[in-house]
């Protein structure tokens, strides 16, 4: 159970990082095309 629970919140933590990774990847992209 517990070690479930780990699991689960590394997973989302890692979907986190990506989301955080593609919306820096966008912003990068507007300020080039400003």
């Amino acid at each position: 159970m517990y070690w479930e629970l780990n699991e689960k919140i590394r997973k989302a933590k890692e979907q986190i990082k990506e989301k955080e990774h593609i919306d820096r990847k966008i912003k990068y992209a507007e300020e080039l095309l400003y």
